[in-house]
């Protein structure tokens, strides 16, 4: 038995939730999961709020079954008219086809989202229920399975129609078993037995059994007819059925809703668990990423970027006399600091095409070119490099004011180049070490921020490309349907 702590509040909440998973934007990994999320917001919008909001609405029975099977016939011996056309040609029903009462006609002209053609009748049985013979589910027309499983996720109780030559097909169980996940009441009906197939009842069972099915099955015996129905005595058990769901009809609508409803909030909360482990793989693997471009930063080469910039000093005290006297040098130009800050950008843009290229990083490409990662860090690495020119230059200014020119072109060098310090130390003596540690240790800072930024601007480009995982709506949403609905014992 439902009960329902704030009836006026589902159909509210339902909406709600339908709203925030319509509105959920999917990561491009998981794009896969766009089809089970539009069934969901389906079930909810043409199954769940409309039986919260209205629970006169007739019980919905679906027969469906593959090519084949006898569906349109079955519905004609249980209704007694011949108002769903069976025949030879396969598929016959090429829409879905709603039998029901003539009071009812006007409402079931859509059936979840689908056109249907209507007949209505006087069968007692159509009094207490909706009738609806659906295309063949294993048919070969892409748009008559979707009417027809659209139709069974609308369903109340399935009668799941199948044929002693059919029962083992693999797409018939697909929609079966989808049937069966959704909540619904499912009766197995195996069609046309005759003494030479009794066989294939003992393994439908079996094979139900073995899904973790029911194990009921009706058997409807063959009979061959000129009319387009049965005799009486071949439908028999499916009527008492039937009547049995007709008797207790209100119980059954609300069964089945406690089962939609509940089924509904079980996949939508996995669906929410899957975005959430999606969105902890990701930080992780922004994390990594982020990481494996700042440990880069100790192996980038810079050997020659700012070489020929002073004289180079020989390896006697007489030699580094000589040098000390005589070489001289005004300020590094504006031409010289624009050649040494791009080739250091070069080096940069090389060592992030190499890592771009090789695995995991190498994914990446699938979606971006290179040139476009590199590019968007270029005004953040020039302004860091110029802004190292500019640390150099203070160093030189407070460590050899009178060679100040001279000083800013060796701690240059010796920075990006730490095989040859001999002109630090001729020129800062004891000090070059601690002078050259100081301007090295700036640069390297200054290289961890720029890549620190490549991370940063490839995952902003990453969540442009591949959608954000934003569950806050979705989470929300479905706690106020669980908190507006609770099950107790009738």
């Amino acid at each position: 038995m439902v009960a329902l702590r704030d009836p006026d509040r589902l159909g509210d909440d339902l909406d709600r939730l339908a709203g925030a998973l319509e509105d959920l934007r999917l990561p491009r990994e998981l794009s896969y999961l766009g089809t089970e999320r539009y069934r969901l917001s389906r079930t909810i919008r043409e199954y769940l709020i409309p039986r919260a909001e209205d629970p006169e609405i007739p019980l919905t029975v679906v027969f469906a079954g593959p090519t084949g099977s006898g569906k349109s016939t079955l519905i004609n011996s249980l209704t007694g008219l011949e108002l769903s056309v069976a025949g030879p040609l396969r598929p016959t029903t090429t829409g879905p086809i709603v039998l029901t009462s003539e009071d009812r006609r006007a409402e079931l002209d859509h059936i979840a989202g689908v056109r249907c053609l209507v007949v209505a009748g006087a069968a007692p049985i159509l009094e207490s229920m909706v009738l609806v013979d659906t295309p063949d589910i294993d048919s070969t027309s892409l748009d008559h399975r979707k009417m027809a499983e659209a139709v069974i996720d609308d369903a109340d109780v399935v009668i799941f129609v199948t044929s002693a030559l059919r029962y083992a097909d693999a797409v018939p169980w697909q929609i079966l078993r989808r049937a069966e996940s959704r909540g619904s009441d499912v009766i197995h009906v195996l069609n046309r037995i005759s003494s030479s197939t009794r066989g294939a009842v003992v393994d439908f069972r079996a094979r139900l059994r073995a899904a973790g099915l029911s194990d009921e099955v009706v058997t409807v015996p063959e009979h061959r007819t000129a009319s387009q129905a049965l005799p009486p005595v071949a439908v028999r058990s499916l009527r008492r059925q039937l009547a049995s769901l007709a008797g207790e009809r209100d119980m059954t609508k609300e069964r089945v809703f406690e089962r939609v409803l509940d089924a509904t909030i079980h996949q939508i909360g996995a669906l929410e668990a899957e975005l959430r482990e999606a969105s902890d793989s990701r930080d992780a693997s922004r994390e990594e990423m982020v990481a494996a471009l700042g440990a880069r930063v100790d192996s980038l080469d810079l050997s020659g970027v700012a070489g020929g910039l002073v004289a180079p000093v020989g390896g006697t005290a007489r030699e580094a006399k000589r040098w000390r006297r005589s070489a001289r040098r005004d300020p590094l130009t504006t031409a010289e600091v624009d050649d040494i800050v791009g080739a250091l950008e070069a080096r940069i843009e090389r060592d992030l095409r190499i890592w771009l290229a090789e695995p995991p990083a190498s994914t990446i490409g699938h979606w971006m070119e290179p040139g476009r990662a590199v590019s968007g860090v270029a005004p953040v690495a020039r302004l860091a490099l110029e802004g190292w020119i500019d640390f150099v230059r203070r160093i030189a200014r407070d460590e050899a004011a009178r060679s100040a020119g001279l000083a800013e072109s060796v701690l240059v060098e010796s920075a990006t180049d730490p095989s040859d310090d001999r002109a630090a130390r001729t020129l800062f003596g004891d000090r070059a070490r601690e002078v050259v540690g100081r301007a090295r240790r700036e640069l390297k800072g200054r290289l961890e921020i720029i890549y620190d930024q490549a991370g940063a601007y490839l995952t902003e480009l990453m969540e442009l490309e591949s959608g954000t995982v934003d569950r806050t709506d979705l989470r929300a949403a479905l706690a106020a349907v669980r908190s507006s609905f609770a099950t107790v014992d009738a």
